[in-house]
């Protein structure tokens, strides 16, 4: 365990300043501290060096970074009447089913040809990645991308359709 209760106290009020200079934020802060604490209460250090309060900034330090690097996967809370009807997803289907075969091929029409044809090759005739770069004389990493933008780009439209032309385009 780590040392006596006092040094504990006073670690963790350095540790809650630099915490704060971190993140900016109270919260995020505390949760810094407790993740520092947690981690060293799983991998104790040695305390006969004197040096706990520089090791416990050094893993505070690592925890942000890591937590940084990390993409967020705290939940965002969104509001139900935020989304039109039409975003509102059935937990059965895929989100795109829950529009009408016309809707879904008018909007895919509205896009350029260079990010449609991928999307239409691998969504619908299920071509794969390295096929339908042969096909377009491309990169597999430009088809992945261009598949990505169709999708990102369809997805947009549809949430706020009717979509303008240059909604999708």
């Amino acid at each position: 365990m780590l040392a006596d209760e006092a040094v504990v106290r006073r670690c963790y009020e350095v540790l809650l300043a630099r915490a704060l200079r971190l993140t900016g934020s109270r919260d995020a802060a505390l949760d810094l501290v407790q993740d520092t604490l947690e981690r060293c209460l799983r991998c104790p250090p040695d305390t006969s060096t004197g040096k706990l309060e520089h090791w416990l900034s050094v893993v505070m330090r690592r925890i942000f970074i890591d937590g940084r690097r990390r993409p967020t996967s705290r939940c965002q809370e969104f509001r139900e009447d935020e989304f039109p009807e039409s975003a509102q997803l059935d937990e059965d289907r895929p989100a795109w089913q829950t529009f009408p075969a016309g809707t879904v091929r008018a909007t895919l029409d509205l896009l350029p040809d260079w990010l449609r044809k991928p999307y239409e090759m691998h969504a619908m005739e299920e071509v794969p990645y390295h096929r339908i770069a042969q096909v377009l004389g491309v990169r597999v990493g430009t088809v992945s991308s261009r598949i990505f933008r169709a999708r990102r780009r369809l997805r947009e439209a549809l949430l706020s359709w009717p979509p303008s032309p240059r909604s999708a385009a």
